[in-house]
């Protein structure tokens, strides 16, 4: 699978305002095309009946096909590990996982609700609260940006000094 350009939020809100119609354009089916579109990774359109979640004895949407799917669990649930792409799988008012957003980087989910158009929102309390898990796509590669770091006092402080002594050893050989 080839590494794809990081996407910026703006990619992500063409799919934002698209009406719920469970089964078709719900959270799993916001999620297909994303992966689809976007990242160039097919999944499986499953069958998902109304009200699934309550009779997760016969048919769990997310838990049960997640691995088939090429999904791994990401052993973190501090959002500063997530990567873009990873789906935040959640709980609401179920017992099971019953809805699943894309996290889309900076604190953010594209995801669509039960009943609502889908949207962008910042992960929240009651998206924390809810969440049972993330997983992510063992396929999925994306070109990071790369990130400011950030040196702590005592890397300043050597930094510092090693750039002293190499400016020592410059102006010693010139004299």
């Amino acid at each position: 699978m080839p590494i794809i350009k990081y996407p910026t939020e703006e990619v992500f809100r063409q799919y934002v305002g698209i009406d719920f119609n469970h089964g078709s354009t719900d959270c799993y089916g916001l999620i297909r095309r994303v992966y689809s579109e976007v990242f160039g990774i097919i999944l499986t359109d499953y069958a998902r009946p109304d009200d699934w979640w309550n009779h997760s004895d016969e048919y769990n949407l997310y838990m049960d096909n997640y691995e088939s799917e090429g999904f791994r669990i990401v052993d973190s649930d501090l959002i500063r590990n997530w990567e873009v792409g990873d789906i935040i799988l959640m709980a609401i008012q179920s017992t099971v996982p019953c809805h699943a957003g894309i996290y889309i980087g900076e604190g953010k989910i594209l995801h669509h609700f039960y009943g609502r158009k889908s949207s962008i929102e910042n992960y929240c309390r009651i998206w924390k609260n809810t969440t049972t898990g993330v997983i992510r796509h063992k396929d999925l590669k994306i070109d990071r940006p790369m990130e400011k770091m950030e040196l702590s006092e005592d890397a300043r402080i050597k930094s510092f000094m090693l750039l002293q002594q190499e400016r020592s050893r410059t102006r010693g050989d010139n004299n």
